[in-house]
Parts: structure tokens; sequence; C-alpha cells
């Protein structure tokens, strides 16, 4: 029986979270699950062990419909599950089944999707643009941590703006692989940018947040090889979109974005306005946490977003071929397929492709 480590509470939602320590043999449990399961289409059992240790038993039937979309049914399967099944009683949680069931069923499609697509593409048709990310927005996956998961910003503020509020909210939006990719992309040699919706997202967060506050805050330096501007530009946007831009003044080591979101508090506070909520958007989870501490210390509420539309380009620069390649040709096209990329994404990353791009078509 394949075992499944997670970070969530049994007692809560089966959120779909690898655990830290064993993500790489959690990752590779739910996949086999998933395949043996869409060959099948029989119930397939495996164990899953939360966060607190508690393992419990668990089945699932995934089945595919005319249009290929896979639907799948969770059951628990312990001893006393199966006794109430014979009676025709139901089993467990309503919440706790469907998320786990989405997790298959998303698992399914992307499996389905990325190991059936051979053809090879130019690198640069792997990042995600305005179809794709609006195709995303109906995919909400919270971490273990209790942050949400989303492929770009602009899809959780959208979710923000349908319930306007004249409280002081602070969006704090990081830069690199958030908005834009953190330097010169490989073959282009210009920067990409991440998030095509998300000019027109701060502007309705703005509209439906009277008192609202949207920010930028990065380890980027304030300088030319900073590139902040150019980064911006990336994605159709200008530093005068944002209220304030935090950022370093020199080169040189980095202070931590806990310290500079410290120093930004300060500053916003200088004008009479402090937040009562703050919204992080950031692709890496530690800076998340960072920021989660220090409102914790300052009690503001808090709501941590990891964003995930830079997982391709994080997973090109892996290559070391194509890194190489670029170099000594940069006339030539780099061709890739969406697999090869899948295959340099580390668990998490492939955890995260898996589960915020079923409906994707690349």
């Amino acid at each position: 029986m394949s075992s499944i480590n997670l970070q969530s509470n049994p007692q809560k939602l089966f959120i779909p979270t690898l655990d830290n320590n064993s993500e790489s043999a959690s990752l590779s449990s739910l996949i086999k699950v998933t395949r043996a399961g869409t060959i099948s289409k029989k119930w397939q059992s495996f164990e899953v062990k939360f966060g607190d240790g508690t393992p419990k038993k668990y089945r699932v039937k995934i089945e595919n419909d005319d249009t290929e979309n896979y639907r799948a049914k969770v059951q628990r399967n312990s001893l006393g599950a199966k006794i109430c099944r014979l009676f025709c009683y139901d089993t467990g949680n309503k919440t706790t089944k469907t998320s786990a069931a989405n997790l298959f069923a998303n698992y399914a499609m992307s499996l389905k999707r990325i190991s059936s697509d051979k053809q090879s593409r130019v690198h640069t048709d792997y990042f995600f643009d305005q179809t794709q990310i609006q195709s995303s927005k109906d995919i909400d996956v919270e971490w273990g941590n209790g942050y949400k998961s989303v492929l770009a910003p602009s899809v959780y503020i959208q979710k923000m703006c349908e319930t306007p509020s004249d409280d002081n909210v602070l969006l704090v939006l990081d830069l690199d692989e958030t908005i834009s990719t953190d330097h010169h992309f490989v073959r282009p040699s210009k920067l990409q940018g991440l998030d095509p919706e998300l000019k027109a997202s701060i502007k309705q967060f703005k509209e439906t947040h009277a008192n609202g506050k949207v920010v930028i805050l990065t380890q980027s330096v304030d300088i030319q090889e900073g590139m902040i501007t150019e980064k911006l530009q990336s994605n159709n946007m200008e530093r005068r979109d944002f209220d304030y831009v935090f950022c370093r003044e020199k080169t040189g080591r980095a202070h931590s974005k806990k310290l500079r979101f410290e120093e930004a508090l300060t500053e916003l506070k200088t004008g009479s306005w402090s937040p009562k909520k703050v919204v992080f958007c950031d692709d890496q989870r530690n800076f998340l946490e960072d920021v989660d501490n220090v409102c914790e210390e300052k009690d503001i509420e808090f709501e941590g977003v990891q964003i995930h539309s830079a997982r391709p380009y994080r997973a090109i620069k892996h290559l070391d071929k194509i890194i190489k390649q670029s170099a000594t040709n940069r006339k030539s096209e780099i061709q890739v397929t969406e697999s090869e990329i899948f295959k340099q994404m580390t668990p998490i990353e492939q955890h995260a492709h898996l589960m915020l791009t079923p409906y994707v078509k690349w």
C-alpha cells in the first residue's frame, strides 16, 4: 500500500500539501496511485500519514468522461468504514473527501496532458499567458501552513475584489519570479513578465479597497543592476502603479525581507497610516513565513499567498544543455517539451504544477 505524508491535520481538511521531510517519496506515491487508478479505473488503496503522525487508510477511484475530464471519488478504507459500506452508510467528512478527490482528479488530468503531449515547443511558450492564468482562477489550493497557493497574484487579487472593504489592507507583492523573471532570460536576452492580468487587478483592488495600499517588497537593488523599472515594464507596468517600492539601495549583502518589511511598516506609519491586514504574494515560502512572523509580533492579520508562475522558468534554467546551447548559438530557438520541463522541477514544484495547471493547454 502506498504511503503519503501530508502536512494537514486529520481533524481538519485533507489539505494537499506534501510533508517537507518526505516530499519526494510522497509525490512518487501520489503519482503511482493516480496512474494506477486511471489505468484500472478500480479502487486503489493508499495510506495517509498526517502532520501529527496519524495514519489513516483511504481508497480512490478515478474515472474520466467523454471530454477527458477526470473525476475522482475518495472513501475511508478502515475496517469500520468497510463495515459501514456493507450497510450502505456513507463514511468520512464530505469536505475532506472532496479535497482529496480534487487532488487526484487534478493529478490525473495534468499527468495525462504531460505524458501524451510529445510536441517540442520554443521554451518561451511555457510561460503562462493571460488565458492560462484565467483558466486557473477556480483552482483553490491551501498549503498545510495556512498559505494559499495560486498560479499568479492577479488570481488572488481578483478574488479579494469580490469582497470590497474600507479597512487598511496592505497588499505586498514580491518582484522577482512573482511579477517578472529575476534576470535576463537565457535565449531572448530580455526579461519576461509573469502576470499580464496584474495591472488591471491592482487597479480593481484600489477601487474596491479605498483605504488599501499596494507596495512592492523586493531584494532587487534600486540602481541599474537591479533593473526594477525594466522588470515592471516587462509586465506592462510602472512604478506609479504602486504606492511604494521597497528595495535595496545599494549592492552588497542583502538584508532579509523580514527587516525590509519592518522598515516598510515604519515608513508607512510616518504617513499616519498603518495596516490592519497584510496580504503578501511571494514565490518563496520562507519569505512568507518571515513576514508572517512580523505580523504576528505586531498583531496584524496576515494572509500568505505563494505564487507559482515562474515554475517553467526555473526548470528551464536547470537544463544545462539549454543554457550551454543558448550561450553558443543565440540565433537558435530552444525546443523543449513540457515533460522535460516537469522533470527538472523540485518535488514541491511538481506537486504545484500538477495541482494548479490541470486545465492549462500548452
